[in-house]
């Protein structure tokens, strides 16, 4: 039930245009902005006003400051902020604004005791930021500081000035990578030493336990002597036992700047790793060795999103404006980088960076695929005098030869693991839309060919973690299909291996969200499986764990509003149980929980049929509920309220796929309706579809 947030990151992009465009002195015509996009509303609305509070706390408090001490310095034609901020400030004086980034406002100042520049980062919204704007904040300072390395910034001090926490870290005379290479006029040598020295860097951050997750041209500042500098770790993940920063983002979150993602990250279902920031290196890679990205471009996040899932990189001789010296090298190089399956990758960016040796060396490269020509013919480039053409050459490039061979079989078998997983991962997906258009049958098919391929098919590595994600994936949701057409006992076999698959996974991985979160799933799927054979008891303890996770997890993301919409849907499944074991009071109260989670996210996202169609079964519950403690006319009034959502979702003709479930919650509703005037006469209605 997780999708991705396409629409949040869309109002983030408004919102950072509009901040952008404040930094720049120029006014924000809010009226404007949420008519140009209404699609967004109310959820861009809210974030509008919640900048409109922002920028009047600020104002305010330059008033107050100004009638203090308006005599007191003159700030010139300096910015009014960072007046206040030079008088706030010990032991810096603030020269000029740099940027505004994402969470932060970067200023240029110089550090009195020490006489040297400084960059000063400054969380924009201060007293007023979120309790998760603040951790990321105080994590970009933990780690930061963690890493020291001559290729990444480094942090001298943190505090707090006005409410506001700030760091102080090293001033980078320079420019975004990209600029650098276009300004420059940089050679292909040149842009592939700039990035070994970033994938160094890259490499020693890795080797400390965190993960960059931002990688771009922005965040690769090059300096006036051709060094390159990695700053901005806000999104940075750490991946070290028991760290503090573990859970600051959830599975379904999609994190990072979306066209330089590695398909795990835009996917948001497969934890990342080293390898993600591996993928995204290849992208800036192509990018400065080509000036565009190595997918088509356009504006639309939903292909942007397509393009990364699912189709192949532009190879790079293609994309090469200007000849480059053995492009065919480089070529592989960046295909090995951008290989979407991340086992096929660089395993380190270290590997990454030694392959970018060998390629200005004139060495053999790994990526290549190893033919004995090219060996050959990269070691007499190298080697050019004729001893080197020797008894000890043939013995070393027979050891060559023979794990050249290796690599080929490993490299084959690799290969079909790959083509079966995606195969199976294409079956599991169509099953899923067939489910929801009423292909019951076909869908079931699907199902099972999914889980057949596993079983019989070429993805015989029982331990790889493709073949144990989609046999979970297609388990869970055949079994998921089974509880909801009645069939109990088939679902139940299925059933048992999704949880035991979950369970396995978490415990062997407690540090994966994913397969925690996956937990959680399947404890809602076997509450509905013991429910389903009239096991109450157990079915409630499932159910309020499921619950529990739910409620945990939307609580550590709460911008992740599927979180919230399975919160909802756990809480309704709940009460069924609740009012099966006589706890009316408590099914009730559990349900006008979920009717408020359900009436939010319809509020945020008015046209997202999943939204209503749960809140129109939420009411549904609780107009059956007062049904059964005879107040009629209350129930009448949950009834039509969720008939009324219903049949809005039945004429606007975008929730045609769950048109099944749509229908079949209307005819229920109406035939409560129909009967109200004598409800009690009617026997064995169920409590919905």
């Amino acid at each position: 039930m997780i999708n991705r947030p396409d629409k949040r990151q869309r109002v983030d992009e408004v919102i950072q245009e509009a901040i952008s465009r404040r930094a720049t002195g120029l006014e924000i015509d809010y009226a404007s902005l949420e008519r140009a996009h209404a699609d967004l509303m109310p959820l861009l609305g809210w974030q509008l006003d919640r900048l409109k509070k922002i920028q009047g706390a600020v104002r305010k408090a330059r008033r107050q400051s100004a009638s203090k001490s308006s005599s007191e310095c003159d700030h010139g034609s300096l910015d009014e902020d960072v007046g206040l901020l030079r008088e706030a400030l010990d032991g810096y004086k603030v020269l000029h604004l740099i940027q505004y980034g994402g969470q932060g406002v970067v200023y240029k100042a110089l550090q009195t005791a020490t006489n040297r520049s400084v960059a000063l980062k400054i969380l924009i919204d201060g007293p007023l930021a979120s309790k998760n704007q603040r951790k990321r904040f105080a994590r970009e300072v933990e780690f930061t500081g963690r890493l020291q390395h001559p290729n990444i910034v480094t942090i001298y001090e943190s505090g707090v000035v006005r409410g506001r926490p700030f760091f102080a870290m090293e001033y980078i005379h320079g420019v975004p990578v990209d600029q650098y290479v276009r300004l420059a006029r940089t050679n292909a040598r040149d842009i592939v030493r700039i990035m070994k020295e970033v994938c160094l860097a890259v490499s020693a951050a890795h080797q400390r336990g965190i993960i960059h997750r931002d990688l771009k041209p922005a965040n690769v500042l090059i300096d006036r002597a051709g060094v390159p500098h990695v700053l901005d770790f806000g999104l940075a993940r750490d991946i070290t036992p028991d760290n503090a920063y573990s859970r600051m983002s959830i599975p379904g979150q999609v994190v990072g700047t979306l066209p330089y993602l590695s398909p795990e990250q835009v996917d948001a279902e497969d934890e990342i790793d080293v390898r993600s920031d591996i993928y995204t290196l290849g992208v800036v890679l192509f990018e400065l060795l080509c000036g565009r990205s190595p997918y088509p471009c356009c504006d639309d996040q939903r292909v942007i999103r397509e393009h990364i899932l699912g189709f192949t990189p532009l190879g790079l001789r293609k994309a090469l404006v200007q000849p480059v010296h053995n492009a065919d090298d480089l070529e592989k190089i960046l295909a090995k980088t951008l290989e979407k399956d991340k086992s096929l990758r660089y395993q380190s960016a270290a590997a990454l960076a030694d392959d970018l040796q060998r390629y200005l060396n004139g060495d053999a490269v790994a990526a290549k695929d190893q033919n004995r020509m090219y060996l050959l013919r990269k070691t007499v480039r190298r080697f050019r005098i004729p001893i080197g053409i020797t008894a000890v050459f043939i013995a070393v490039l027979s050891a060559a030869l023979i794990g050249v061979t290796a690599s080929w079989r490993r490299a084959d078998s690799l290969s079909k693991l790959y083509k079966s997983g995606l195969e199976m991962g294409a079956y599991v997906k169509m099953a899923s839309v067939a489910r929801d258009e009423g292909r019951i049958d076909q869908a079931m098919k699907m199902f099972e060919q999914a889980i057949q391929l596993a079983v019989f098919g070429e993805m015989d590595d029982a331990d790889n973690p493709l073949v144990i994600r989609h046999v979970y994936n297609a388990k869970y949701r055949l079994a998921d299909l089974l509880l909801d057409l009645g069939r109990a006992e088939e679902a139940a076999p299925h059933v048992t291996q999704a949880v035991t698959i979950a369970n396995s996974m978490s415990q062997r991985d407690p540090d994966n969200e994913t397969w925690q979160l996956r937990c959680a799933f399947a404890k809602q799927l076997s509450g509905k499986a013991l429910y389903a054979k009239e096991d109450f008891t157990a079915a409630g303890e499932a159910f309020q764990a499921a619950a529990g996770a739910f409620k945990e997890f939307s609580r550590e993301a709460p911008d992740n509003l599927n979180l919230r919409l399975n919160y909802g849907y756990t809480l309704g499944l709940l009460s069924k149980y609740q009012r099966k074991t006589s706890q009316p009071d408590a099914a009730r109260v559990g349900l006008l929980e979920a009717r408020t989670v359900l009436q939010d996210l319809v509020a945020r996202e008015p046209r997202n049929t999943e939204f209503q169609l749960e809140l129109a079964r939420i009411d549904s519950r609780l107009g059956y509920w007062h049904f059964e403690q005879r107040d009629d006319a209350q129930a009448a009034d949950f009834f039509r309220a969720a008939r009324r959502r219903l049949m809005q979702l039945q004429q606007s003709g975008e929730a045609q796929s769950r048109a099944r479930e749509i229908d079949a919650l209307a005819a229920y509703i109406d035939t409560m309706l129909d009967d109200r005037a004598a409800p009690r006469t009617v026997s064995g209605l169920p409590e919905d579809p």
